[in-house]
């Protein structure tokens, strides 16, 4: 069986460009009761560098409010963006989340970034993402030259920018 932070590492590898690495350094820096419930691994998160905060298997999940003050004092600490990664979640504790705006993911099932109006607009990267990797595209090299192309192409056109119909632009 896999371990939580070998789930993260299989989850995100999608999204960063190198596997999330432990950030022993970044550990040390915080108070006992963070540092015996998380274990810190960093990694480039689209363009920016991310910790996520593995919680150790033997917790409990814990209450909404109790993960926002967990993620507020992870962040205080460290002044970066901190994302948590649970093994588990229920639905009202996920509902919680998103509304209070914290980053979480759970490895196989949910992931959230950023704001609960990003939500939306993440779910469908994320899926034009994955759908251009299964048409073996290049996914950098797909969303650049899509990117370039929207403000240009009409209505008509844009079918031709999906991934199943995809044709790089001749330079």
């Amino acid at each position: 069986m896999l371990t939580l932070q070998q789930r993260l590492a299989k989850c995100v590898a999608e999204f960063v460009s190198e596997p999330p690495a432990l950030a022993v350094e970044k550990a040390a820096k915080l108070p006992l009761f963070l540092r015996e419930r998380f274990q810190l691994c960093s990694a480039p998160l689209w363009g920016r560098r991310v910790l996520f905060a593995v919680e150790d298997d033997a917790w409990e999940p814990g209450a909404p409010g109790e993960y926002e003050k967990m993620a507020a004092a992870l962040h205080n600490q460290l002044g970066e963006p901190v994302v948590l990664v649970l093994a588990q979640l229920s639905s009202y504790a996920r509902n919680r989340l998103v509304r209070l705006g914290i980053p979480f993911v759970v490895p196989g099932s949910q992931f959230f970034i950023g704001h609960p109006d990003a939500g939306w607009r993440s779910a469908v990267i994320y899926s034009l993402l994955i759908t251009a990797r299964r048409y073996g595209l290049d996914q950098a090299k797909w969303l650049e030259d899509v990117l370039r192309r929207i403000p240009t192409a009409t209505t008509a056109d844009l079918h031709e920018l999906l991934p199943a119909n995809w044709k790089p632009q001749a330079a």
